[in-house]
């Protein structure tokens, strides 16, 4: 399902498996956008509340888009 960019898909059949969110939101240019990648990890952290995965990729995103738009705008990565 992953190799075929199906993850709405295993979010329904695997809504327990923390990979497939951190992968939807960092696949293509989802990484780019930092309220997508909020969102995707939100619906993770919606089917698993209090999981450290996600709460340290959160964090980790958060740490990373706050070096690298900084005060440009814009993604510079």
């Amino acid at each position: 399902m992953f190799k075929d960019k199906k993850f709405e898909e295993a979010f329904k059949r695997f809504p327990n498996y923390p990979d497939a969110y951190i992968h939807h939101a960092y696949n293509g240019d989802n990484f780019k956008n930092f309220n997508l990648v909020n969102e995707i990890i939100g619906k993770g952290l919606q089917a698993m509340p209090g999981n450290i995965r996600f709460l340290k990729q959160l964090a980790h995103h958060c740490i990373q888009w706050d070096g690298a738009y900084g005060s440009k705008g814009k993604y510079t990565n």
